[in-house]
């Protein structure tokens, strides 16, 4: 009942409810390493940003196996100690924006920890990922508030053409409408000069002899 109140209260909210990280496996090129992974209901763009924004702090990133790998960091989170963190992001579906983030945990001689032999590393590490929730939740945010700046921009764009040539038509109108007047008056003086013109025709065909 709980959960379903919560699923609830998600759905009338707008909230993602966000997975909790688990401790599973991860490939490393060839090698199958200890690894901490979530998903995220949101976009890659959005969880790739929230790496950037949070890890760009700490250290730059190089690539290193379809991952982001930051070099002999210090972050107390996980650990006292100095490790390398291996970052990697990945879009679940093409359908779905479900991405899934994973964590691989090496020391600073670059050798990867095992979830079994260092059991609070990890738990710290489950921590450390799900800290990503709120970062990516803010990045995806900013996503749709460029794209909606965008769309706004070009409505903006359209609509000042619009009232461009909502004046021009204005000016356009207003020439018709002396032309109409113009054309008015001049046919009701040639209406009368034919009038006249109609009249003395007549009287020039009464004076012809039968």
């Amino acid at each position: 009942m709980k959960k379903m109140m919560i699923t609830a209260l998600a759905v009338f909210t707008g909230i993602n409810v966000m997975a909790q990280a688990e401790i599973g496996k991860a490939n490393f090129g060839k090698e199958t390493e200890s690894a901490v992974k979530n998903i995220f209901a949101y976009s890659q763009q959005a969880v790739e940003n929230a790496v950037e924004n949070r890890m760009g702090k700490i250290a730059k990133a190089k690539k290193a196996k379809n991952f982001l790998m930051y070099r002999n960091v210090n972050i107390a989170e996980i650990s006292d100690k100095t490790v390398t963190l291996y970052i990697g992001v990945e879009k679940l579906s093409k359908k779905d924006n479900h991405t899934e983030f994973t964590l691989l945990i090496a020391n600073e001689f670059d050798r990867f920890y095992t979830a079994s032999e260092n059991a609070e590393l990890f738990d710290k590490a489950k921590n450390f990922v799900n800290g990503f929730a709120e970062p990516v939740a803010a990045a995806d945010l900013e996503i749709k508030i460029a794209a909606q700046q965008e769309v706004f921009a070009k409505n903006e764009k359209k609509l000042h053409k619009l009232k461009e040539d909502g004046a021009d038509f204005e000016k356009q109108k207003k020439k018709i409408e002396e032309k109409i007047a113009n054309n008015i008056k001049e046919t009701e003086t040639v209406s009368q000069e034919s009038a006249k013109i109609k009249e003395a025709l007549d009287a020039l065909i009464k004076q012809r002899k039968n």
